[in-house]
């Protein structure tokens, strides 16, 4: 959340796991509820347990942001 406040971004990308744990949920839910107002919040299914696999959903979303800024 601080984060959040301190850059202002203009979209939060969330990436985390497909059967994330209900703490996880709720803390997304959460974001969901209070930052939805400002920025974009948007989630993104990855592996926690692949790094390739991390990093290639990491790049790909900067990527895809990337071109929407060119």
């Amino acid at each position: 959340m601080a984060s959040i406040t301190h850059f202002s971004p203009k979209k939060l990308v969330l990436l985390r796991e497909e059967d994330a744990p209900d703490k996880k949920m709720k803390a997304e839910s959460m974001l969901q509820e209070t930052v939805v107002k400002v920025i974009d919040v948007e989630a993104r299914i990855t592996s926690i347990y692949d790094v390739v696999q991390i990093a290639k959903d990491t790049v790909e979303v900067i990527v895809k942001r990337s071109c929407k800024w060119t």
